[in-house]
């Protein structure tokens, strides 16, 4: 009886030793990124704000003039921003069952619907617009 106990102790404890080592660090990576985005949030923000950078339409910020291309700060501040959601959407794509280019058209479109008139995009010809110049196409939906 002993033997049978250690087995199944030392079998649940393996099942556990598994869980810990591939489900947790997924769900503490995601916590990771978050935080170092929120940490970057006022920034970016205060840069849509003055125009110097924008949203793609694969759910990435880039600079909207040459200038703020050129400027360092801004550089370093964008490849950060667009390597967390680059990983946010493969994190998310894996347990949803879809892949990351489909999580990043999809946080696109909610950064759309939830951005002032002011803030630019990228149309899908490449152009940089303000939100309140872009027309959005409607579905058979609505």
């Amino acid at each position: 009886m002993n033997t049978f106990d250690h087995k199944t102790r030392g079998t649940l404890f393996f099942l556990a030793l598994f869980f810990l080592v591939t489900l947790l660090p997924a769900q503490d990576a995601k916590g990771g990124i978050k935080e170092r985005m929120k940490g970057r949030f006022a920034k970016i923000n205060d840069l849509k704000k003055s125009g110097k950078i924008g949203e793609t339409p694969q759910g990435f910020l880039e600079a909207v003039k040459p200038k703020s291309a050129g400027d360092s700060a801004i550089v370093e501040l964008l490849t950060a921003e667009n390597n967390d959601r680059k990983l946010l959407y493969g994190l998310i794509g894996k347990d949803s069952e879809t892949s990351e280019e489909e999580v990043g058209i999809t946080n696109a479109k909610r950064i759309f619907q939830k951005a002032p008139e002011t803030d630019y995009f990228k149309s899908a010809d490449g152009v940089w617009k303000k939100k309140k110049n872009m027309t959005v196409e409607k579905t058979e939906q609505e």
